[in-house]
């Protein structure tokens, strides 16, 4: 009789270790299911809060925010910024280039929900051409660049729409991030024609346009 109950209960103790171990996997299978649904969902959401300036393959990345990237698409001209031989595309994205590609700028249609656009800048950390410069202080984090091509500064400073300003004679626009993290700015006249982007962490003066 005792060997009857001993063999009764050692099949309850594999019964019980049977549903203790498949309900052990169910609950792993689950909680790696939303652990991989969290790490989904955070990937979706791409769009940067505020400016954010990276290094990247010998470029300066500027990705602007939500806000910032329908402000600067708006601002650009409706055609299609780079030399083309037929006519833009109703729905061609607002970008630019410069001839020798240190500067551009493309205004895309943005890839999270509820964002109508998304901007990126990038700036070649040596410039192909001697006119264009670029200065980085390393410590700060901040970054000058210019644009000193002719024909690459009257492009971008005709195709920039936003309000223009009177400076001693010369006429010039700017541009910059709600944080002021990023500002581009265009100045056009005889001798000191150029396009200059500073990028900073936003502490610097008030350059708000």
């Amino acid at each position: 009789m005792n060997q009857l109950s001993g063999s009764t209960s050692l099949k309850g103790n594999i019964k019980s270790c049977f549903f203790f171990t498949v309900l052990s996997s169910s609950l792993f299978i689950i909680s790696c299911g939303l652990k991989n649904s969290a790490v989904n969902s955070r990937t979706v959401m791409t769009q940067p809060q505020t400016t954010l300036i990276d290094a990247v393959e010998g470029n300066i990345l500027v990705r602007l925010n939500a806000q910032d990237s329908d402000r600067l698409s708006k601002s650009f001209s409706k055609v299609v910024i780079q030399p083309t031989d037929k006519p833009p595309a109703p729905d061609a994205v607002n970008s630019y280039s410069s001839s020798t590609e240190d500067l551009k700028i493309d205004c895309a249609a943005g890839n999270a929900a509820g964002v109508s656009k998304s901007c990126t800048v990038s700036l070649k950390s040596k410039p192909s051409s001697p006119e264009n410069t670029l200065q980085s202080d390393e410590s700060s984090g901040e970054h000058m660049f210019h644009l000193r091509k002719l024909i690459d500064v009257k492009r971008l400073y005709s195709s920039l729409t936003v309000k223009e300003w009177d400076l001693q004679g010369s006429t010039y626009k700017r541009f910059s991030t709600s944080d002021n993290k990023m500002i581009l700015e265009c100045i056009l006249d005889d001798e000191r024609s150029r396009c200059s982007i500073f990028l900073s962490n936003g502490q610097s003066d008030d350059f708000s346009d």
